[in-house]
């Protein structure tokens, strides 16, 4: 049945409307009654709680936000309700490490379905075990049956092949206990059903049983045969009075008088590139001359690709600065969590009562503000030394002269730097004016600095700034960035904030006129965020003193910039691409000689501080001297010695640096190696994105490049790869990631949405769309990524709006998340309350009091943030603790919601941020994925760790398992470390039997290699025998990754680590010993392990360069990610990378201060 009506709530003013989902007109719905009301107010406010805009400290009321919030309805976002019997399913290929394996063992418990007068007493011969079958095994005391089944057998089949059997046997009926219903298989302890009847090695614990688990538990129940959804809302479904809830904005605000209301269509019907791609410039064109030529009237357009005008800006001026200094200083602006990103600079306040002539001994530790010429950004493209010298001279020769005019506000500078205690008085204003595309300024003439201006609360200056590009080069995703700087009376500069803007809109229409652009109080331009536009943080009241020139005056919200863009003879002007033979056809009339001529006249009246590379860029009809180049370099076709370079040019890694000769080489040999998926972007960074004529062979290209592999299309979603087109391509790659693939990449998806130029794009689309159809797997990843980061300003707009739709769409799984959400905000206030007590047992006390006290909270079923498919019913106060480390983070064990299941521990931790630890246990994932793609299991127990907010998170607890510090106190007392066996001994204790201790060996030497070639590549630090565990079954593991990618720990200039992972003559004693074949298996293992990761590499690369924005305090920038690089070893052949890890192997067992350091840190603990 195809639907057109949708019910739906307006989250702004609460008023229930019918939604025409073709025509998207707008009628209210009348008869809601007050208990319908009431529930719709209730859900509303958990939809608040949810999205947790209140923690960003931002309004959300931009006229962005409202065009996206406002955009059309389609269909691909109606997806059902979420599945109350959640099947977590895997598509990827099954390993070829398990090629032999054609079963799995299930113990199938079916208590639930067999009647105590149905068993007999069994036979104390064989205590009720019944082996018919090698298949079946039913135990009559158990009430367990042991099934083999098949891994390519449904698991609908499974289950009636065993109901038959325990019937054919034993007489006993296992069915449903109504009639709706049928049986299914429910994992022991989880909420993950054998639902859906795939093959069984398509669930994703099935794929965990067959690394090393002996069977996997499952539970026989029951789900309804049939299961139909009432969400979303349609109205030819709904019952009267009855109707689910749904919240979406209308296409236009709703008036509380519906006899006003007023019809209006979406602004926004789809993300921009596909609105450009569906124009066809040329045909507008055609049509409105032939109008024209019959003399029929015609609507004005214009294209961007059809102005041969310069871009040109200018800045009108500035007002409200007085707030960029109450905001920063009394107010949140600068607030982002605890810790300040990299592109915030506040000024530190001067001491009170400091001589002013010591000023300048502080300066060097204040990067706030330096001496001589303005603090550029840090760009490949530097001012030269001219620049900032005559930039100096200015100010030197403004700053000698006694008639400076500051208006009739002439105190201001002094009253402001006596009132926030300024490291220096603020005497005149700067500014820096860029186009940036990207993580770069679009071409070197695309900054300009702007000479000294008198510092103002209210300034008017009109400073026109040509950047040397023509409109018809600009490409739709530039943006103006502006910083502002206040500069002191020596030379002294110091940011004062910027402001940046978008040139084309949601539409692609480029901005006209005079547009005022709030200031971000003391933060620079930051050109990878894309998401970073105007600032709308809430304000703050100012209640402290003000001087008194600004009482009457301050009546802004924000501090603004004023600029002017060029205006038109059309209203519009749409973005495309310049087509060439239309100008030629256009401009034949002008002769070569005539626009010369016209050219140099010209000439004479422009500015004389042109950029001499710059040729072509004169901004006169039909002059065009990049159209020869560009089209010599489409022809050119590369020689015999030029594709020989080619070769040692496609080995590049990711943070290399191509020069312009590297530049044009790849791009001459374009057609020579775009059967090489991995080459695509090198190809695409080779095009200079602001020459139309490359654009177009770039845009050919894209379509006729060997396909990527989606995994590595991620790289085409980062900041340096900005273009639409590009995007696109990526994200139509990545939607053919399975849905846990798309999840495990969620961190680094999360961040390419900030590098989007608008909230509507493919990207976004693409997650909620497969959040919506799996909530459990992807939405749940997508709902913490995008809340942990809210408190962030620069990005919490762009991950606000994505968060609220998914949100407002996904139906009865905002129960699950307000749960877990209702769970963390109580863990969060345990976590801070407990700090007040002093002592160890006084916390504990006072933690198991709270939980008390708040049981009413926790008795209700609620999910786990690091694991959607665990399920608890309350916490057990007795067995929750604080945890003595510094930080005191909370042990609390959750009652699992199946009887008989075990306990679930997990750690809430507050005051470290964990995404470190996120990210580093994905790039385990990763690898441990690469190592299974290619046929080796090395048995990895990577945990989970989810952030939940600023510096929170919650740790999973692996059952079973203990530190190796405790093992070496346990079975080696005081001096354990210093022992070899204590390893050995634990693994012997927990496995008696000859099989089960074989299999703990296997497990031990596998997961150590994994570890090993693991911590090695990342350059994991602080390692000691606390933060290395082993589980009961031989599994080897790291936790507490603090610090990474080299960042080794010292103590008193000496150094911990001495080498660059983990291997003890413990652990290889466990082994057999160096010279066992154990230890040779081991090493086999790590150097296969080793070149797998290397083949993979620039994978490796690409992901952490994607998270360079996310403000990881040891990845602030990708010159950490050069520690990987060399890790990898890119370079070397296979051989030699054996050799180099195998020596790497020597040199760990040969550490001795490792066993050292690991028995004074038993002691110190």
């Amino acid at each position: 049945m195809e639907h057109k009506f949708l019910i739906c709530v307006d989250p702004q003013t609460r008023l229930v409307y019918r939604l025409n989902l073709e025509s998207h007109e707008v009628t209210y719905e009348n008869g809601i009654s007050d208990s319908i009301k009431e529930g719709y107010e209730a859900q509303a406010k958990t939809l608040e709680t949810l999205k947790g805009f209140d923690i960003s400290v931002w309004t959300f009321e931009s006229e962005a936000c409202w065009n996206y919030r406002r955009r059309a309805l389609w269909n691909y976002l109606l997806q059902q309700d979420a599945y109350p019997y959640p099947a977590y399913i895997t598509s990827r290929e099954l390993s070829s490490a398990f090629a032999d394996v054609t079963d799995i063992n299930l113990l199938v418990d079916i208590g639930d379905y067999i009647n105590e007068d149905e068993l007999s007493p069994p036979n104390s011969d064989d205590e009720g075990l019944y082996n018919e079958t090698t298949n079946f095994i039913f135990s009559k005391a158990e009430k367990t049956v042991r099934v083999k089944a098949s891994l390519v057998t449904c698991s609908n089949e499974v289950i009636k092949n065993m109901v038959r059997h325990v019937y054919k046997n034993h007489r006993i009926k296992l069915r449903p206990k109504s009639q709706l219903h049928q049986l299914t298989f429910k994992v022991k302890g989880r909420r993950e059903y054998f639902t859906g009847n795939y093959p069984m090695l398509a669930y994703r614990q099935v794929r965990i049983a067959l690394r090393g688990l002996e069977y996997l538990s499952v539970t026989l129940t029951e789900v309804p045969k049939k299961w139909e959804s009432k969400f979303p809302p349609y109205a030819e479904e709904a019952e009267h009075g009855k109707h689910p809830l749904m919240f979406w904005y209308p296409p236009a605000p709703l008036p509380y008088e519906p006899e006003k209301l007023v019809q209006k269509k979406p602004f926004l019907s789809m993300p921009r590139i596909f609105h450009l791609n569906k124009m066809n410039p040329t045909q507008v064109r055609t049509e409105i001359t032939e109008k024209l030529m019959k003399g029929v009237a015609s609507n004005k357009e214009m294209f961007t690709g059809e102005c041969e005008w310069p871009f040109r800006v200018k800045i009108c001026g500035l007002e409200g600065i007085y707030n960029l200094y109450t905001e920063a200083f009394w107010g949140n602006a600068v607030k982002n969590g605890e810790d300040t990103p990299a592109y915030v600079i506040m000024p530190k306040a001067k001491e009170k009562g400091k001589d002013k002539s010591n000023r300048g001994r502080s300066r060097s530790t204040n990067s706030y503000f330096r001496k001589s010429s303005l603090p550029l950004l840090n760009r490949k493209q530097k001012s030269s030394s001219r620049t900032s010298l005559s930039s100096r001279n200015a100010l030197q020769a403004l700053a000698s002269s006694a008639h400076i005019n500051h208006g009739p506000s002439c105190y201001i500078p002094q009253d402001l730097s006596a009132q926030f205690r300024l490291p220096f008085t603020p005497y005149v204003l700067s500014f820096e004016v860029m186009l940036l595309y990207g993580d770069s300024i679009l071409r070197p003439s695309c900054y300009k600095q702007i000479k000294f201006y008198p510092f103002q609360y209210y300034s008017r200056f009109y400073q026109l700034v040509d950047l040397k590009i023509k409109i018809s080069e600009l490409p739709k995703e530039t943006r103006l960035g502006i910083n502002i700087y206040t500069v002191g009376h020596s030379g002294e500069t110091a940011l004062l904030g910027c402001a940046i803007k978008t040139l084309f809109d949601e539409r692609g229409v480029m901005r006209t006129g005079l547009i005022a652009l709030n200031i971000w109080p003391f933060y620079r331009v930051e050109d990878r965020l894309a998401c970073m536009e105007e600032y709308h943080g809430i304000s703050t009241e100012i209640t402290g003193p003000r001087p008194s020139n600004v009482m009457l005056k301050n009546n802004l919200e924000y501090a603004r910039i004023y600029v002017q863009f060029e205006k038109f003879i059309t209203s519009e002007v749409t973005w495309s691409l310049k087509d060439y033979n239309y100008m030629k056809k256009v401009y034949r009339r002008l002769s070569r000689p005539y626009r010369s001529t016209i050219a140099a006249k010209n000439r004479q009246t422009r500015t004389k501080t042109s950029m001499n590379n710059n040729a072509g860029i004169s901004g006169y009809l039909g002059d065009d001297g990049h159209e020869e180049e560009d089209g010599k370099l489409l022809e050119t076709r590369p020689q015999i010695e030029e594709l020989a370079s080619l070769e040692k040019v496609l080995l590049h890694d990711p943070l290399s640096e191509l020069t312009e000769e590297e530049r044009r080489l790849l791009f001459i040999c374009r057609d020579h190696y775009k059967t090489l998926p991995l080459a695509l972007p090198l190809f695409l960074k080779s095009v200079n994105w602001s020459r139309p004529l490359q654009v177009k062979e770039a845009y050919r290209m894209l379509e006729n490049w060997s396909q990527m592999q989606p995994e590595d299309a991620l790289s085409l979603l980062n900041a340096d790869f900005p273009d639409e087109n590009v995007r696109l391509y990526a994200c139509r790659r990545i939607a053919q990631l399975p849905d846990d693939d798309l999840a495990l990449y969620m961190p680094q998806l999360a961040q390419a949405l900030c590098f989007e130029s608008q909230h509507y794009s493919p990207l976004g689309e693409l997650l909620i769309e497969r959040s919506l159809k799996n909530p459990y797997i992807v939405g749940h990843e997508l709902f913490w990524e995008l809340r942990s980061q809210l408190h962030v300003k620069a990005l919490c707009e762009r991950l606000g709006l994505i968060l609220e739709q998914f949100l407002m769409l996904c139906g009865s799984y905002r129960e699950d998340l307000f749960k877990e959400v209702n769970m963390i905000e109580l863990f969060s206030y345990m976590s801070i309350a407990i700090k007040d007590k002093e002592t160890h047992a006084e916390r504990i006390a006072y933690l198991r009091k709270l939980l008390s006290e708040n049981m009413s909270r926790i008795d209700d079923y609620f999910t786990e943030p690091v694991d959607s498919a665990m399920e608890a019913k309350g916490i057990k106060i007795d067995k929750s603790k604080v945890m003595s480390s510094k930080k005191m983070p909370l042990w609390l064990t959750l009652i699992n919601s199946e009887m008989n299941s075990g306990d679930i521990p997990i750690i809430f931790k507050n005051g470290d941020d964990l995404r470190q630890d996120v990210l580093t246990l994905q790039m385990i994932r990763v690898m441990d994925m690469i190592w299974l793609e290619n046929g080796l299991d090395l048995r990895m127990k990577p945990y989970r760790v989810v952030a939940t907010a600023d510096k929170s998170g919650v740790i999973q607890v692996v059952p079973q398992s203990k530190t190796t510090a405790d093992i070496q106190t346990s079975y080696g007392g005081a001096l354990g470390a210093l022992k070899k066996q204590p390893l050995k001994e634990y693994l012997k204790e927990h496995n008696p039997k000859e099989d089960q201790y074989d299999k703990s060996f296997d497990n031990f030497i596998r997961s150590c290699a994994g570890y090993c070639v693991a911590t090695y590549i990342l350059g994991i630090g602080d390692r000691h025998n606390d933060n290395i565990m082993l589980t009961e079954t031989g599994h080897l593991f790291h936790i507490d990754f603090g610090h990474f990618l080299g960042n080794f720990k010292q103590k008193f200039g000496i150094k911990r680590e001495r080498s660059k992972f983990v291997l003890t003559e413990e652990m290889a004693y466990v082994m057999g010993g160096k010279e066992s074949d154990g230890f040779v298996l081991f090493k086999d293992y790590c150097c296969k392990a080793y070149n797998l990761v290397r083949k993979h590499g620039r994978r490796l690369i690409n992901l952490f360069l994607m998270m360079i924005s996310a403000g990881i305090l040891e990845l602030p920038s990708k010159n950490e990610i050069n520690y990987l690089r060399e890790m990898l070893s890119l370079k070397l052949t296979e051989m030699e990378a054996d050799n180099k890890f195998t020596k790497e192997i020597e040199n760990a067992l040969n550490n001795t201060f490792r066993r050292i350091d690991n028995l004074i840190h038993t002691f110190k603990h």
